[in-house]
């Protein structure tokens, strides 16, 4: 069995951890944990691979702003390698084919949480579900039917499943509810910044917005700052626009679905160890 612990001498000081293994079945009773990675990376998530010969897991360089990474070593430990390195954005949860050789993953991409698979020998990389959807579970079968959790651009989730290019829908979970609900349409914007950079928002409008009228906007902001606003249909969004209020929920520096360097922030005045340091006396504070 693989694992991750913490077993610095300090745990509490960092996010970092490692991966372990024990052996299912000791011959001679409880076994002592033995190490496979050595290093500050932060690690989530370990699975073998179906031929037991790798381990896959996700791992950060911090435990805040890094990226998530797609990481494999071998099942004795060793090196790790990046094969969906290519990819570049944040990934959320990985699951391998039944003959080893693809690693599915979904990513947050723009608003979006997309799929692709990478293939272990030489890091190919074939995009999947795209677009305004957001797939957030999936499971594949020995045969390789792939089937996920998806959200459309303003829907509930549904079971779908991906073949041959095609995403059909399996489930109706939701048309009950929303057959009595009259929805704020929902859609993206973006905008740019002084220094150049683009910024999405999503906005989503009263169900019966007209054009050229004032209404009164929420500004709402997500915390973090990584994580992103996605599509798909949230109660609290729609409440709000139901009740007659333009909502925008725009995804700024710090937020995932975009290149790690989006997620970086300007701070010329750092002290020791990245902490702000206080300016002078009538300056201001970063």
């Amino acid at each position: 069995m693989v694992f991750v612990s913490s077993r610095a001498a300090d745990p509490d000081r960092n996010y970092g951890n490692n991966l372990w293994r024990v052996p299912a079945t000791p011959a001679d009773g409880p076994a002592e944990p033995e190490p496979l990675t050595n290093d500050d990376d932060v690690k989530g998530q370990p699975a073998y691979s179906p031929d037991g010969r790798y381990i896959a897991y996700l791992s950060a360089d911090d435990g805040v702003y890094g990226i998530n990474r797609l990481t494999v070593i071998p099942a004795a430990g060793g090196e790790p390698e990046f094969p969906a390195a290519a990819l570049d954005r944040w990934v959320r949860d990985f699951r391998f084919s039944a003959d080893s050789r693809w690693i599915y993953l979904n990513y947050d991409q723009e608003g979006g949480t997309h799929l692709a698979r990478v293939r272990l020998r030489d890091g190919r990389l074939e995009r999947l579900v795209e677009g305004d959807r957001v797939v957030s579970g999936m499971d594949l079968a020995d045969d390789g039917t792939l089937v996920v959790r998806l959200n459309g651009a303003n829907d509930a989730a549904d079971i779908y499943r991906v073949r041959g290019g095609r995403v059909e829908r399996l489930t109706s979970m939701n048309d009950e509810f929303f057959a009595t609900r009259q929805l704020g349409a929902r859609e993206k914007v973006r905008y740019t910044l002084d220094d150049g950079t683009m910024v999405e928002a999503f906005v989503t409008l009263p169900p019966d917005f007209e054009p050229g009228r004032r209404y009164p906007t929420i500004l709402n902001i997500h915390g973090g700052p990584v994580g992103q606003f996605s599509w798909g249909y949230s109660s609290r969004t729609q409440m709000f626009a139901t009740s007659g209020y333009v909502v925008v929920e725009p995804n700024p520096r710090g937020s995932t679905g975009r290149r790690p360097g989006f997620r970086a922030c300007h701070l010329p005045h750092l002290g020791h160890h990245g902490i702000p340091r206080r300016r002078r006396r009538g300056g201001s504070r970063h």
